[in-house]
């Protein structure tokens, strides 16, 4: 199902969007109104806002700007080093390179809790049934070796910490969905 799923993203809208494409195809500029062109979207069955951070860290490694000073998730993203890279300190993205930040995740205003925070993901809530969803903010399709590590440990992420930090929530659909076209390509 992944591999479907990004073949036809790929093929439909290649692999990325040039600066030119972004404000002529959405219409707006780098800023805080600047519109996001591929999300990823956890679905769970329960409210995500209290272990969404470290999600972001086991299946990411990194967290934004202003989450890393603080520090959360950091047990999860020694844990994404280790498994991925083999080396025993977290990726710190404000000293090396890290193509999965500099290159794919997109950072804009995104919504936490009560307040706004310039960060590449975000919590979705749907009031109506107590689920809620993460968005995962990229601004091109991610190479599938990307993918494939990623999916997987979002994946993980449930099972490892089901009954601790994941409150018992359950995925309940995870998919890409290119926000001009509000098409979804499923990862389940």
């Amino acid at each position: 199902m992944l591999d479907k799923g990004l073949d036809t993203i790929v093929s439909k809208y290649g692999r990325g969007f040039s600066e030119w494409d972004y404000s002529r195809e959405f219409n707006c500029f780098r800023n805080r109104d600047h519109k996001v062109p591929l999300r990823l979207i956890i679905k769970c069955d329960k409210y995500v806002g209290n272990f969404e951070r470290e999600l972001i860290g086991y299946a990411f490694g990194i967290l934004d700007g202003v989450q890393m000073d603080i520090d959360f998730a950091r047990e999860e993203r020694l844990c994404f080093a280790k498994e991925v890279y083999g080396r025993d300190t977290v990726i710190d993205p404000e000293e090396e390179e890290y193509e999965l930040l500099d290159e794919y995740l997109f950072e804009s205003f995104c919504p936490a809790d009560d307040w706004e925070q310039i960060s590449f993901y975000g919590i979705v809530p749907n009031y109506h049934d107590k689920s809620s969803a993460i968005q995962i903010q990229f601004a091109k399709m991610p190479p599938v070796k990307w993918t494939c590590i990623f999916v997987p440990r979002i994946k993980q992420f449930f099972e490892k910490y089901a009954t601790t930090t994941a409150k018992g929530a359950k995925i309940t659909d995870m998919y890409f969905e290119v926000v001009a076209t509000k098409e979804r390509f499923s990862l389940l």
